[in-house]
């Protein structure tokens, strides 16, 4: 069962996907954002780029999702493990 820290993350990333998927902005202007929410976290920087790389493969799939609830339930599936896997990694050392 995910945090609710983790869930916050994730809702927080899941805007930027979803406005990179349906605003046709780049999502290299997105990234900034999403690497300051990780690293407030003290996520670590590899796997800051997994979760990176994972929300943008996402993005051209929700343009494809017909509601939003299929593009939440997609994002879940995808950023909760990774975003669950760095609060392990942080808090182990």
């Amino acid at each position: 069962m995910p945090t609710a820290e983790c869930c916050k993350i994730v809702n927080k990333i899941d805007e930027f996907v979803i406005l990179a998927a349906f605003t046709g902005l780049p999502q290299i202007k997105f990234e900034d954002e999403i690497i300051n929410i990780l690293q407030a976290h003290n996520i670590p920087e590899l796997i800051i780029e997994k979760i990176l790389v994972a929300s943008w493969a996402l993005v051209p799939h929700m343009r494809k999702l017909g509601s939003s609830s299929e593009r939440c339930l997609a994002s879940r599936m995808v950023l909760v493990p990774l975003v669950e896997e760095a609060f392990s990694e942080t808090y182990k050392a």
